[in-house]
């Protein structure tokens, strides 16, 4: 067994599916012969923490309130809200990476690959993490990440969290530890999301990193799947004035590696609604103008599994028109 890295799992295993993709991951990553480390912000029956070789509990799941901006651009595309749940549970995520690591360091470990558990790497794919690390090592490079940008400032890149390899070292020296929710926020700018976060922390010193922007996971492991888990942390829906004429937009972003597709429901009374099926390619955004006077609420359906889960039902309240001048839908001329 290699004694100088290991694998770390990032988990919230609350249903019954997030618990069985979970089991399925750590079982497929004993196969790696590297030592497992468990984080979770939710407790684990004995079988699964037997699956690792060490486990963290930390029941603080501490969210961020709503106060601080998300924003989503996508071509001419764009919106920034207060009221969604997009990075709510970005420190509660870092405190998790933040416990893996320090642990990790205790260790005596030098160099982690971090996996957000909802994946399965296949048999044919395992080898693929020590052949990376093989070639960063061979390059200089202290870590290896994926840089998501949508444009040249750092408002509009980030580095994915889903997987990446960095030295324990490296990662001390670029981040402090964030003790508290208000501590992180007041050290994060443009975005409470943890990929921002990370971008921020680590953009003095990509070069020393191997950085690509391709679509790594597939390039990595082939045969393997990500993002097993459910619906519910992979999307952006809200209703925003459009920045100039206040009129209400209905905004749906896609930012997983899948196509989506949706069924929205505009509903103005009993007898009379409107019916639209919606399909969203990968990293793309969905937009429909509401007509306030007519539409009394918003029903939008995810199809999962093949099957219509409710995940959106709303008033489009009046109010909604008159919300803090800083929450907008803009579309972008050219």
């Amino acid at each position: 067994m290699n004694n100088d890295d290991i694998i770390i799992l990032n988990s919230y295993p609350d249903t019954v599916e997030r618990i069985t993709i979970l089991k399925n991951s750590l079982l497929q990553f004993k196969k790696t012969n590297k030592e497992v480390l468990l984080a979770t912000h939710h407790p684990v029956d004995i079988e699964i923490q037997q699956l690792a070789d060490y486990f963290i509990y930390d029941k603080r799941n501490q969210m961020l309130d709503q106060s601080m901006l998300n924003w989503y651009k996508n071509g001419k595309f764009y919106f920034q809200s207060c009221s969604g749940d997009l990075g709510r549970a970005s420190y509660a995520g870092l405190l998790s990476i933040q416990n893996a690591i320090c642990f990790a360091k205790n260790l005596g470990k030098k160099l982690i690959y971090y996996f957000e558990y909802d994946c399965l790497i296949s048999d044919y794919d395992l080898e693929r993490i020590d052949l990376l690390k093989n070639e960063i090592y061979k390059k200089g490079k202290r870590g290896y990440v994926r840089l998501d940008t949508h444009g040249s400032d750092i408002i509009n890149k980030g580095i994915t969290t889903l997987f990446f390899i960095i030295e324990v070292d490296f990662f001390f020296e670029n981040f402090n530890i964030m003790k508290s929710p208000s501590e992180y926020k007041n050290n994060v700018n443009h975005s409470i999301a943890l990929e921002f976060y990370f971008y921020q922390g680590l953009s003095k010193n990509l070069s020393q990193l191997e950085v690509v922007e391709s679509d790594y996971l597939k390039e990595n492991f082939p045969n393997s799947e990500f993002n097993l888990s459910s619906f519910e942390s992979s999307h952006f829906i809200d209703i925003l004035p459009e920045k100039i004429t206040r009129k209400l937009v209905l905004a749906i972003t896609n930012p997983k590696d899948i196509t989506k597709e949706y069924k929205i429901l505009f509903l103005e009374d009993d007898e009379n609604n409107i019916s639209e099926d919606v399909v969203i390619l990968t990293k793309e955004a969905y937009y429909y103008n509401i007509l306030l006077e007519k539409v009394k609420r918003v029903k939008i359906f995810y199809k999962e599994n093949g099957n219509w889960k409710l995940v959106y039902n709303k008033k489009p309240y009046t109010e909604i028109k008159n919300k803090n001048e800083v929450e907008y839908v803009r579309f972008d001329h050219e």
